[in-house]
């Protein structure tokens, strides 16, 4: 980059992206360089997310000081002010009349117990309007997550006949929230972070592949307990067509070997010293024919000099 080469041009390659992301992150931060994550969070991770689920435990309380008094301290949320704090402090409500006693207003986190799909999404909605969530998630990352929410919300609400119990809807809500996937990070520039499958079928002028080390890449077989290698191994001689520990190694070999046509010109380095690292290069790299090269002297970011 320093060169002139873009940052579109270039690929970092490791072997599991959510394991390195914290690394890399730290390390780009250090030398200012863009790095564009692929990697992606559930919606409950996120800050919309977050400030969901505590509603529904405040509802599920009935209300309580603990739970409600959490989730007016979200950032998204309208909150309280200092004089609404003390009152509520010094008051402690734990029931709805309780806290209409206080001045506050969080009638819309009364929920009846049984309502059609679509009406459940709408008290969502409303309440999320009600206390400023959509006004103050209306930029970046929580834009995305909550444009995200509410297209999930409206494909929950289809079966507008369909009538659930709050215990019901709660449950097909926070698995909503579990399962649908935003992006962890904006912007679709600098260089780009994937791991070796994501690369197959690209070409890619100036690819690096980190961790390149024995037992990193590819990774150590782990047995699935439910049905190990050892029964893989004899159903695949009865003639099933099941996937056996010699299939899979070839398979990561061949994505290996499919990640590295799509490079133009390829970096490979592994780490000598690190915790869980044999200090080996990966047997992939062997019929390369490549001569490990010893650097001169060793990178240290601005703050590391300090």
């Amino acid at each position: 980059m320093v060169g002139g080469t873009p940052a579109e041009d270039i690929v970092l390659v490791v072997p599991d992206d959510e394991r390195w992301e914290g690394l890399i992150r730290a390390v780009a931060d250090e030398y200012g360089v863009p790095i564009r994550f692929t990697t992606s969070v559930t919606a409950a991770e996120t800050r919309v997310g977050r400030w969901t689920l505590r509603a529904l435990q405040a509802i599920e309380d009935d209300l309580s000081f603990e739970s409600v008094t959490r989730l007016l301290a979200h950032p998204l949320d309208l909150g309280m002010d200092g004089a609404e704090w003390q009152r509520v402090r010094a008051a402690r409500p734990a029931t709805p009349a309780q806290w209409g006693e206080t001045g506050l207003e969080i009638s819309r986190l009364q929920w009846p117990e049984k309502a059609k799909s679509s009406e459940w999404t709408a008290l969502l909605t409303e309440l999320m309007d009600a206390r400023g969530v959509t006004a103050r998630a209306g930029r970046g990352l929580d834009l995305i997550a909550m444009n995200f929410v509410r297209a999930e919300l409206a494909v929950l609400a289809t079966p507008w006949r369909e009538e659930l119990t709050r215990p019901q809807f709660f449950e097909e809500l926070r698995d909503l929230l579990s399962l649908v996937t935003v992006p962890s990070q904006l912007g679709s520039q600098g260089v780009e972070l994937l791991t070796p499958p994501s690369l197959i079928g690209a070409q890619v002028p100036h690819v690096f592949f980190m961790g390149m080390s024995d037992g990193s890449l590819p990774a150590p077989l782990q047995d699935d307990p439910t049905l190990d290698f050892l029964e893989r191994k004899r159903l695949h001689a009865a003639g099933v067509a099941i996937e056996t520990a010699a299939t899979l190694s070839r398979r990561h070999a061949v994505t290996f070997w499919g990640a590295l046509q799509a490079s133009g010109a390829a970096t490979f380095s592994y780490a000598r010293l690190a915790p869980g690292s044999s200090g080996l290069p990966s047997p992939y790299l062997s019929p390369l024919g490549l001569t490990e090269a010893t650097p001169s002297h060793y990178a240290c970011s601005p703050e590391e000099a300090r």
